[in-house]
């Protein structure tokens, strides 16, 4: 009774005032309230006596004093008298647990300030983290005597809330890595907990303990609806629980990733509980920021169809109409205005449907409403920049839904935004740095064609380059410039285009080890190649353009990216239109190799082989003597295994095939191009894009260039290979209006008709029925006329004689012959092929042919 009653005196002599409390301290009051637990550990009055005291200590606003109360404590014994005293006290109405969880608490918090002043726990010497390892693991075992409390005394308010203060501040800070601090709390959150973590491992075995937590949890909100400051601390719990169970840990740094288990029953349970809570407590700004974030959390959760059941109850309790019912009534709170920008674009990412509630509730517009009434007083603070960045991310994920799109048009939002970031002239204001690009790429999305924002914002990018900055701020910049231009459909100003232009190559020639610059600049160059009118291309396809892409792949050899990126510009600069002068071809000459080395380098990119083979064409098109570096460059075998490699890119094939068309054209790139794999890669493109007719025509034509040849090898190849004749012919029966490809078709069968077995099989594909067929749809068109007679010549010796008076031959000969009477050519393909019928045939109803000699023949 004396101790209790001395202890009691302590409590009451701590409570008035931060002196007292030190002096309490300063004479052994805290070692005086330890005894007194460790003796009267049965005792109900003498243990609420001293943990209230103790409480009153440690939960002091002045750290000094919580430091001071434990330096008092710091022998193992007490600190495990404290944490196990909970599990050793149990009453009928949970007043002394009450007390008793108010004290632990106090003591984890001041603990986690003795952490913060002796130095990051990872970094202490080894026999100080033993110490503190031991320390700790005090502290595992508390979580399930809070959860037997909580069943206990389900109707007292304060246990409820200390224990979920207890256990959120608990999951923080022992099953959790201490890895980097929140972006954004909340100003007034400190006697909530510290969240300032990132989940990064934990403990499987405490966890389960944290999860028999969530029913008893949600039990406290329910029993306590209008508890407010309960279901603040329910909130926090329930955030870190769902931001544990959301992370991925980092195995670099030696941590074993594991997921918490949650249900999706516990999931819809703790959704449900969230939102009722944010209903009901609209008023605490605390609340509503953490309930949002746990709503965040939960979308990002992947087991089982969790993210599914987040949605839907969230739309069936009218969750996303109360978040912007919340964002209107708390105009002037913007940390929870981006909050719940935040929670609303989580939502929209795991449940598209969201969108169109959010369109049909006006919501749009709603949010437009509050962007304009901050845009009014902007100034340059973190929070409100975090708002706006929210902002744009909703908008973002809603300008993927067309009837949501529209209503950002109409609203105006994008502009209001722009204006933002445009208010600033002052290089060292932040804000226009961070969000030039994310409003960049909403105007790219939403504006329309010849929107002025685009040229707005093009300005602007180009004003913020010619400021002094610094490397991440150019590269937003750049990145920007890139949206800008490849967004727009119309033809860039002629200064506009050259400030571009010389802001870029300037932004390349100072930062050459920047990777993302130079990734950047080379697309710019390549997008302004293909926006500029014809007058303004020759001003501004310079040397410096193709030194400047030179040099970036040379010294970012191994960065993919930018290799494709560079690659493209080379196509693009070469490919516009118009002539390109002397001393820019002889800088393009000492690019052919570094866009070999691209290919060679990186085979298995499908980006940087596509872009390679288009910069292979275009550069094979600069002249005949480009097109012979070209090919002797290696590019030829480059574009073979490309082509074997990435049989699905169309793009890549199409280029692959047009370069080969053009470097075909020369006898000596034959054996080059006429390999085993070189017909494989021609032959199977052939027959995966056999619908595309321009592919088809230049494969046709390939593969008719490669048939005139005396190298033995490149016969050979043709005529051994599996399909290639009967692709061909199919080709020839897919487009028989066109010209090129039945003249090719045509060559192709007459050179390679070498043989009876040969001609067999031609004609068994269906070759003569092709042949006459091109004769009949191209009567005006001598060159396939030629080209047709010649392959029947070849062929008619090998092919009976039903075949050829079925299909007409004859006939269409004689015509042909009647209709080009002045072609030379025509006239002798067609007298050979006559001289190759059989001594004696009907080849039509009222004509006979009859050979008399090698010389002579008799058409009657």
């Amino acid at each position: 009774l004396i101790v209790c009653e001395a202890i009691q005196s302590i409590w009451i002599i701590s409570s008035l005032g931060k002196k007292y409390k030190k002096e309490v301290i300063q004479n052994g009051g805290v070692n005086a309230i330890i005894d007194a637990l460790n003796g009267f550990s049965k005792c109900s009055d003498v243990v609420k006596c001293s943990v209230g005291a103790l409480s009153s200590l440690l939960c002091d606003d002045d750290q000094e004093n919580r430091m001071l109360v434990l330096m008092c404590i710091q022998e193992e014994k007490y600190e495990t008298v404290m944490v196990e005293i909970l599990e050793m006290c149990t009453t009928t109405d949970g007043d002394v647990e009450g007390w008793i969880l108010r004290m632990i608490y106090g003591l984890f918090v001041a603990f986690l300030d003795f952490d913060e002043n002796v130095g990051d726990f990872r970094q202490l010497q080894e026999e100080e983290k033993e110490k503190m390892g031991k320390r700790k693991r005090h502290w595992r075992s508390l979580t399930a005597n809070i959860v037997s409390v909580m069943s206990m005394h389900k109707s007292n308010a304060e246990v409820q809330m200390w224990s979920c203060r207890l256990m959120w501040i608990l999951l923080e800070n022992l099953t959790v890595e201490k890895t980097k601090e929140e972006s954004h709390p909340p100003q007034d959150s400190s006697s909530l907990g510290k969240i300032d973590t990132t989940a990064a491992a934990f403990e499987a075995l405490m966890m389960n303990d944290f999860l028999d937590a969530i029913t008893a949890v949600t039990d406290a909100m329910s029993a306590h609806k209008d508890d407010t400051i309960l279901h603040e601390a329910a909130c926090g719990f329930f955030y870190i629980l769902t931001k544990v169970s959301s992370s991925v840990a980092d195995l670099s740094a030696g941590i074993i990733p594991l997921y918490l288990p949650l249900s999706s029953v516990q999931i819809r349970c703790i959704t449900k509980s969230i939102v009722n809570t944010m209903m009901n407590h609209s008023s605490s700004p605390i609340l509503q920021i953490y309930g949002c974030r746990t709503l965040s959390n939960l979308c990002s959760y992947t087991y089982e169809n969790s993210t599914k059941d987040v949605c839907v109850a969230v739309d069936q309790l009218g969750g996303v109409n109360f978040l912007l019912q919340s964002m209107q009534n708390n105009l002037n709170n913007i940390f929870l205005l981006a909050e719940s920008c935040g929670s609303i674009t989580s939502l929209c990412e795991s449940a598209p449907w969201i969108k169109d509630s959010i369109f049909d509730s006006g919501g749009i517009d709603a949010v437009s409403n509050i962007v304009r009434f901050h845009v009014r007083n902007i100034v340059s603070d973190e929070d409100q920049l975090y708002f706006l960045e929210n902002v744009c991310a909703l908008l973002m994920v809603l300008s993927t839904n067309s009837n949501c799109v529209v209503a950002i048009k109409s609203s105006g939002i994008v502009d209001d935004l722009f204006s933002v970031v445009k208010s600033s002239d002052n290089a060292d204001n932040y804000i226009s740095e961070h969000l030039l690009l994310t409003v960049i790429e909403l105007i790219s999305k939403t504006g329309d064609e010849n929107n002025e924002l685009f040229t707005a914002a093009l300005s602007f990018a180009i004003r913020m380059m010619e400021m002094p900055t610094t490397e991440d701020r150019l590269i937003n910049i750049i990145v920007s410039i890139h949206l800008i231009v490849s967004s727009m459909d119309c033809c860039i100003d002629v200064i506009l285009s050259r400030k571009v232009r010389d802001q870029v190559l300037n932004a390349m020639c100072h930062m050459p080890s920047s990777a993302a610059v130079q990734e950047a600049s080379c697309y710019i160059i390549s997008f302004l190649r293909t926006k500029m009118d014809d007058d303004v291309i020759p001003t501004l396809r310079t040397s410096d353009e193709i030194v400047a892409i030179r040099n970036a792949m040379r010294v970012h050899q191994t960065h993919s990216s930018l290799q494709a990126a560079a690659c493209l510009a080379i196509r693009n600069f070469c490919a516009a239109r118009g002539n390109i002068e002397d001393k820019v071809v002889t800088v393009l000459f000492e690019s052919i190799n570094d866009v070999v080395k691209a290919s060679v380098t990186h085979p298995k990119s499908p980006i940087v082989q596509e872009n390679a083979c288009g910069a292979f064409w275009a550069l094979s098109t600069v002249s005949d003597h480009m097109a012979l570096s070209v090919a002797s460059s290696g590019a030829i075998e480059c574009i073979i295994e490309a082509m074997n490699e990435f049989p699905g890119l169309l793009s890549l094939q199409d280029d692959a095939c047009s370069t080969l068309v053009v470097l075909v054209a020369e006898e000596e790139n034959f054996e080059a191009i006429g390999t085993e794999r070189g017909f494989d890669a021609i032959i199977n493109c052939l027959g995966q894009y056999a619908s595309n007719m321009a592919i088809s025509e230049r494969v046709c034509s390939i593969v008719a260039a490669l048939s005139t040849t005396n190298l033995f090898e490149v016969k050979l190849a043709i005529i051994e290979h599996e399909i290639a004749v009967n692709r061909i012919i199919e080709c020839m029966y897919r487009y028989p209006q066109n010209s090129h490809i039945q003249m090719a078709g045509s060559e192709i069968i007459s050179l390679i008709s070498v043989d009876e077995y040969i001609m067999s099989d031609i004609a068994g594909l269906g070759g003569i029925d092709r042949l006459s067929t091109a004769m009949q749809q191209h009567l005006d068109n001598s060159l396939v006329q030629e080209k047709a007679c010649e392959a029947l010549k070849m062929l008619i010796p090998g092919v009976e004689n039903d075949i050829l008076m079925g299909n007409d031959v004859g006939k269409w000969i004689i015509v042909s012959m009647r209709r080009h009477k002045e072609n030379s050519k025509v006239q002798i393909q067609g007298i050979s092929a006559l001289f190759r019928f059989p001594l004696f045939i009907r080849i039509g109803p009222n004509v006979k042919i009859f050979v008399k000699s090698e010389t002579s023949l008799v058409i009657t």
